[in-house]
Parts: C-alpha cells; sequence; structure tokens
C-alpha cells in the first residue's frame, strides 16, 4: 500500500528578490547625413550673482562736470566781490573814525604832489592848482596864480558915529581893527561915509562889477592909488583890493585879491557885494 502523505522533508522553497527597475531610456542619437548630433548642451544652473553692466561715461557726464565748474566760477567771483566790498567799507569806517579824532592818515606819494599850475585865463578866475601858500612870490607878478576863495558874499556894514571895520578874508564886520582890511567911516560933511584901508592893502579902481582876478591884478599894476587914500562909498563903487603881503606872512595865509562893489546905500547902511581869490 502505498503511502500518499506528502514528503514534508522536501526542500524548502527560495524566494526571489524583486528585479531591479529598468534604467531610463536615452534619447536615440540622431543621424544627420551619416552622423551622429550630439545632445544638447543643458543650461548652466544659477549661481544667485547677478552681472550688472559698467555705466557708461558719456556727453551727459562732461556736460555735467562743465557746469559744476561754471557755478563754482561764479560763486568765486561773488566771494571776491563781497570782500572787496567789506575792505572798502572798513576803510572808509576808519577814515571817518580818524577824522572824528582829529587825526588824519597819511597821505599818498599822488596826494602830496601838487597838480601843474596854470595862468589866469582871460575872463579873470584863474585856476585853482597847488594848495594856497604865504610865501608865494610877488603877488602881482604876471605869472602870479590866484583860485576862487568865495564868491558873491554880500555885507551890509553901518557906519553911525564909529567906524565899521572888514575882514576881507571871511568876509565879516568886525568893531575890532585887528585883522581888518577897510574900515567904513561915517563924515561929518557928507551923507556919504568913506573907505579907509589898512597899512600894506594895495587899492585900485575896478574896470567893471564882474571884473576877475587878471583883470584886478591888472589895474593894481597900472593904476595904483596912493598909501592911505580914503574913498567914497557911493554907489556903484568898484574896488580891487590886494591884502597886505607882509601881514598874510604874519599870519601864515595867503595874500588874498578881493572886488568890492557897493551895491546900494541908505543913508549910513551899506550894502557891499565880494568878491574874493587868493594866491597859489
Amino acid at each position: 500500500m502505498t503511502d500518499s502523505t506528502p514528503d514534508n522533508s522536501a526542500e524548502p522553497t527560495k524566494v526571489m528578490p524583486p528585479a531591479p527597475a529598468p534604467a531610463p531610456a536615452q534619447p536615440s542619437p540622431k543621424f544627420t547625413a551619416g552622423k551622429a548630433t550630439p545632445p544638447p548642451t543643458p543650461a548652466p544652473e544659477p549661481t544667485g550673482q547677478f552681472m550688472t553692466e559698467a555705466p557708461r561715461r558719456g556727453g551727459g557726464f562732461a556736460l555735467f562736470v562743465a557746469v559744476v565748474a561754471v557755478l563754482l566760477a561764479i560763486v568765486a567771483s561773488g566771494v571776491a566781490v563781497y570782500a572787496a566790498k567789506k575792505a572798502s567799507d572798513a576803510t572808509d569806517k576808519l577814515d571817518k573814525t580818524l577824522a572824528a579824532a582829529g587825526l588824519r592818515p597819511e597821505p599818498s606819494a599822488a596826494a602830496q604832489s601838487p597838480a601843474p599850475a596854470s595862468s589866469p585865463t582871460s575872463g579873470g578866475q584863474g585856476t585853482v592848482s597847488p594848495a594856497p601858500s604865504a610865501s608865494a612870490g610877488d603877488p602881482l607878478d604876471p605869472k602870479a596864480v590866484f583860485g576862487e576863495h568865495y564868491t558873491n558874499k554880500e555885507l551890509m556894514p553901518t557906519a553911525s558915529g564909529n567906524t565899521a571895520y572888514i575882514d576881507l578874508d571871511t568876509p565879516k564886520i568886525q568893531h575890532d581893527r585887528s585883522g581888518s582890511e577897510v574900515g567904513l567911516n561915517s563924515s561929518y560933511s557928507s551923507n556919504t561915509p568913506s573907505l579907509s584901508f589898512q597899512d600894506g592893502v594895495q587899492v585900485a579902481l575896478a574896470p567893471s562889477d564882474s571884473a576877475g582876478a587878471a583883470d584886478c591884478l591888472d589895474a593894481l599894476r597900472t593904476s595904483l592909488l596912493n598909501i592911505n587914500t580914503t574913498i567914497a562909498a557911493s554907489r556903484d563903487t568898484k574896488l580891487c583890493i590886494l591884502s597886505s603881503v607882509d601881514q598874510a606872512k604874519a599870519d601864515g595865509v595867503p595874500v588874498r585879491l578881493t572886488l568890492l562893489y557897493v551895491e546900494s546905500l541908505d543913508n549910513d547902511k551899506v550894502t557891499l557885494r565880494l568878491t574874493s581869490w587868493e594866491q597859489h
């Protein structure tokens, strides 16, 4: 009798591991004209850095530099003008301060050099050139130069028993004889007062009431009146009067030439019009 029971002692069944997955299929190379075309090159992976294009230096930059240079030049010019103005203001302020204190700055060499003297014109007014001098030489010399001292000054002295003295340098009326050139005296025998003159004063009749310095100097040279002459102060009297040279030197003032014109006479009051020049 045959035993049909299976034999458990047989060799056990082997379990096979799973097969690996097949590799991905590679694209087949393409053939062109019998040659294989290589596959496309893959793009590089980004690295996180970005490339920037350097700025271009062209005409715009050059224009910017030029504009800046012009602006700087304008600013520099403005600063220079402002500095010059401040310096001028400071100089003026200093001069005023010195003048208020009775001081004067040293004059420049150009200011110390006297301007060339010129001869009096035919009109007779003369020309102001160098400063007046107390030692300018003979005032009646034809080369003497006289400049204007004052013009058309009016005085109204009164001769009523006392002599009214007239200082032609200022001009002014005074009671003291000292420093005067002319005296106005009342007359007991006439209603017209008379004019007398101090020592050293030279007098001549003027050719007109508008005579100039040259006209008066010529009259003094050609028709000088005598010393101690007394002249009636009647209306329209015209005199050329030269101050005393010796007195001018003693006082340290220039010699002065004066045209005296009697405009009117009212009893003892006389109206005089005076124009004066001084020797340079």
